[in-house]
């Protein structure tokens, strides 16, 4: 996040001050390096929101400087966190004095990796919410994180719950990914798009047009007013052959020699793919095993159960037994009996907060309920009743914002075969219930880039020259950037 730092500080420097007195200051957080983003969002949220407490107590400590402003920036996985981190603030009501004004993520998985019928991309979803820790099971939405069973990415997009309520009240929020050549975080789940439109761009012929000011972001796109027509295929073997089947062949920006070496190269690459494989698996494996580690000692600390993750689940299972009681204290009332029939007069008991209108049939009378308020009883049996859903994580799938059109069986395996991205139900609900959020959305373009991911924030334009092209979209960010 070097770059991302030095653009917003070029753009607002420390020294100045605006009209209203308003200055800049800008930390970049440090509490999640290397192996502790394997922890999951959840922990590695709560120490940002540790980190961000301190800092500004810091900063308030003379008594001269007050914060009363606040925007969140995330890359990669870190945007997850910020989400997260987002959920946290609000529980803690850090929103009621300071304002919220940017939320900005740039490629950013918000709703789950994105599978195709790839061979790396069954095997990533086959090893990576194994392999992961913590981690892996949100990032690819297995984990029950809520009470009820929910993945934390379901519950962070519940329009009901604080994640989404916290997020709703930033000034701005937007969004940056890149329409194509993102290896590791795609445009539908960076942009939140349940289609993308630039998939088999360049067999389409799309035509791009980037902003005047900000080459790398594009301004818009389209298809050619006639297809185009399959290039012929040169004979095996041909020259031509050849030199397209190595130009397909595209390697790492660190692999890309010159001639001679680049043959030299090909030729090791039976040996080496297997080697960095290895190398790969047994890093991610004593990677995960220390978070792993970690977990159970952060669990075993005394502040563990006022995190928000235990906070949540308490007023779950509170909320759950809260209705059993009330429908099981109802059923025990007087039974009015019908005087023709004998039988016992039903009621309904309407769960109004619950589920939009979920119902429950018990004898009885007719009664309405908003908001609960009985104290908890511990009854394992009425826990076993309970049909309910939480309050503050109901179901996406239940929700009329997280309706959405499923695709059928036979179109999706269609796709799937083909390669395209397909979205899952879970994730095609999160993309219809954030699309709600008045994001602003920026399409990034990087043509002729092997990843576009490290380049979209300038990651390491030491190294690779090629990273500065990320520039004009920091630019671009920070020339919107509400101060």
């Amino acid at each position: 996040m070097a770059e991302v730092a030095r653009v917003i500080k070029e753009k607002f420097p420390a020294e100045n001050v605006d009209e209203t007195g308003v200055k800049l200051q800008v930390l970049v957080a440090e509490t999640n390096s290397l192996d502790s983003t394997y922890d999951g969002f959840d922990f590695g949220g709560e120490r940002i929101a540790d980190e961000i407490q301190k800092t500004i107590d810091d900063t308030q400590a003379d008594g001269k400087k007050q914060v009363t402003r606040f925007s969140l920036v995330g890359y990669s996985l870190g945007g997850l966190l910020s989400r997260y981190l987002v959920g946290i603030l609000e529980s803690r009501h850090f929103f009621d004095t300071i304002k919220p004004i940017n939320f900005s993520t740039f490629a950013s998985p918000h709703i789950g990796v994105i599978k195709t019928n790839f061979f790396f991309s069954r095997i990533a979803f086959m090893l990576g919410p194994k392999m992961l820790s913590r981690t892996g099971p949100q990032l690819w939405g297995q984990d029950s994180w809520s009470s009820s069973g929910q993945p934390l990415l379901e519950v962070m997009a519940d329009p009901k719950g604080i994640f989404y309520q916290g997020l709703a009240k930033f000034e701005r929020l937007s969004l940056y990914g890149s329409a194509f050549g993102d290896r590791t975080v795609s445009y539908q789940t960076a942009l939140i798009d349940p289609e993308d439109p630039f998939y088999d761009h360049e067999k389409t012929g799309m035509i791009f047009n980037t902003e005047e000011d900000y080459p790398h972001l594009l301004a818009s796109y389209h298809l050619p007013d006639q297809p185009l027509a399959p290039p012929p295929k040169p004979p095996v073997l041909s020259r031509e052959y050849l030199k397209t089947t190595f130009s397909r062949a595209r390697l790492p920006p660190i692999f890309a020699l010159r001639f001679p070496l680049n043959l030299v190269l090909f030729a090791l690459l039976p040996v080496l793919i297997p080697m960095g494989l290895s190398f790969a698996f047994v890093k991610v494996s004593l990677d995960s095993s220390n978070s792993r580690k970690r977990l159970r000692v952060l669990e075993k600390d005394a502040g563990f159960k006022d995190r928000l993750v235990n906070v949540m689940k308490r007023l779950d299972k509170e909320v759950e037994n809260v209705i059993v009681e009330i429908v099981e204290d109802a059923a025990e009332q007087a039974v009015e009996v019908d005087e023709a029939t004998g039988e016992p007069i039903s009621f309904t008991v309407r769960l109004d907060d619950m589920e939009g209108k979920d119902t429950t049939t018990v004898p009885g009378k007719t009664i309405s309920l908003h908001t609960p308020s009985l104290s908890r009883k511990n009854s394992a049996e009425k826990k076993e009743k309970s049909k309910s859903r939480s309050l503050c994580s109901s179901r996406a799938g239940s929700n009329p914002n997280l309706a959405t059109t499923i695709k059928s069986g036979e179109e999706s395996k269609e796709e799937n075969d083909s390669g395209k991205p397909v979205l899952s139900e879970l994730q095609l609900r999160l993309a219809s219930s954030l699309n709600t959020l008045p994001f602003h959305k920026y399409r990034a373009y990087f043509p002729g880039v092997f990843s576009s991911h490290a380049v979209i924030i300038s990651r390491d334009v030491q190294r690779f020259s090629f990273h500065k092209q990320g520039e004009s979209v920091l630019r671009h960010w920070a020339d919107h950037f509400i101060i």
